[in-house]
């Protein structure tokens, strides 16, 4: 809010606190930026700049009663729902409605596109017929790939001496402690899918 001058009211100091490991904030980034570049909201590509990078994660409700899109560019972050008062469906799904939404609210104003680059404690491996896939260092290693064989082992792309012998490199940004079962969990539906909670 401005005064007749056009100067804030009042400014208040912004506190920033990581709440998740970078490996985590990476990976999740890594796996909503595949959504857009190779699966539900591959639309965005014709609509946005080709050098606007952005990451997200189409949603359809049972019975398609609600359409959403949450997604972020560097400095944006934008969520929108489409869906009917009276909770009847649409026949709308989150990438042929939401999305299309979205992408019309983020062309019409400045990006900054997001960074591809990896934190340090981040290593790319190949795993389940594609390369370069990023995995929490030392995390290389075991991959059910979908199949119900059982699981298929990573293959790193480049090889770290100690995983060659069979033992696990330390990561460089250790997992926090497990919760106990016991414990409760803080459960937000929000992603609920996508975050497996």
């Amino acid at each position: 809010m401005l005064d007749a001058a056009g100067k804030p009211l009042n400014r208040y100091p912004l506190a920033v606190e990581p709440v998740v490991s970078s490996d985590a904030a990476y990976l999740t980034q890594w796996a909503m930026r595949k959504v857009v570049e190779q699966g539900t909201a591959t639309w965005l590509n014709q609509k946005l700049p080709e050098d606007l990078q952005v990451a997200g994660k189409t949603g359809t409700t049972n019975d398609m009663r609600d359409s959403w899109f949450a997604g972020f560019s560097s400095d944006r972050v934008v969520v929108v729902w489409v869906g009917r008062d009276d909770n009847k469906p649409m026949g709308l799904t989150g990438s042929s409605g939401a999305l299309r939404v979205w992408g019309d609210i983020m062309a019409s104003i400045d990006n900054q596109s997001l960074s591809d680059v990896a934190p340090d404690s981040i290593e790319l491996a190949s795993a389940c017929g594609s390369s370069e896939i990023p995995f929490s260092r030392g995390h290389a290693g075991v991959s059910n790939c979908g199949n119900q064989g059982g699981p298929d082992k990573a293959a790193p792309a480049e090889q770290d001496p100690k995983l060659a012998q069979g033992q696990a490199s330390e990561p460089s940004d250790p997992a926090p402690p497990r919760r106990a079962r016991d414990e409760p969990r803080n459960v937000s539906p929000f992603m609920s899918d996508f975050y497996g909670n």
